[in-house]
């Protein structure tokens, strides 16, 4: 890394880059925050160096779904750190000094390990989840686990697997998505849209992967897969390549 790149960087807005790519921003604080990258090159190679760890960490270990109740329960503490934040308001994020007030910067002994420390806890985040998902839903058999045939464009072949409300895809001879693009899961609810989801996945070199998919599929009547720019959108702008109908 050269010595430009020391601090997360060269702007004092790229302190949000992880938040962003991570969607933990608000709407507004993320709409104001793509105006930013617009004009910011070095908040925006912050915003690309970090979307190419959270786009691969999802194949980078073997997914289990894990049960509703699992993810209900995480997402309570999240949502709760959140309101704490939200409480202290934006002072809490300023410096109590006389001069105009600035958001504040990490000292330099910091910054260095600000990429590896993300990537670390979010590869420890997707394996806990998997694994004591994984242990929960061997030994519960109150909901039954179902496997239902989706279609595929080309050679690919993809099934859906279905406990309560948590759903996973396996994938096969699925090619990889175009170049600086990541496949996105997308939900059909009957009222004439397609609602994003935050289910962003790869696949091997062998065109296998298995995708968890985040969000309940309760009320869901059809998923579906498009190729979309790194990051996600909110609207798809390519044709499904897989689409899977719940039980």
């Amino acid at each position: 890394m050269s010595e430009s790149r020391a601090m997360p960087s060269g702007c004092h807005r790229g302190i949000d880059a992880g938040a962003y790519v991570l969607r933990a921003l608000s709407d507004e604080e993320s709409r104001f925050y793509v105006t930013h990258l617009a004009e910011c090159d070095h908040c925006r190679a912050e915003v690309d160096d970090l979307r190419l760890v959270v786009d691969t960490l999802p194949i980078a270990a073997p997914q289990t779904p894990p049960p509703a109740a699992l993810r209900r329960r995480i997402m309570a503490v999240v949502d709760a750190e959140a309101e704490l934040l939200l409480a202290a308001g934006p002072a809490a994020d300023r410096l109590s000094a006389p001069q105009a007030p600035r958001r504040r910067r990490l000292p330099a002994a910091l910054a260095n390990p600000w990429r590896s420390a993300l990537a670390g806890a979010l590869a420890c985040a997707l394996l806990g989840v998997g694994v004591v998902g994984g242990l929960i839903m061997e030994g519960s058999g109150a909901e039954q686990t179902k496997t239902l045939a989706a279609w595929a464009t080309g050679p690919a072949k993809a099934q859906l697997t279905q406990t309560g409300d948590s759903a996973s895809l396996q994938l096969s001879d699925m090619p990889s998505p175009p170049e600086g693009r990541v496949y996105q899961v997308w939900f059909d609810r009957g009222d004439g849209q397609l609602h994003p989801t935050r289910t962003l996945f790869n696949v091997r070199s062998d065109g296998r992967a298995k995708v968890a998919i985040e969000e309940s599929v309760a009320g869901v009547e059809r998923i579906l897969v498009t190729a979309e720019k790194s990051g996600g959108a909110l609207a798809p702008s390519t044709d499904p390549v897989i689409t899977a109908t719940p039980a």
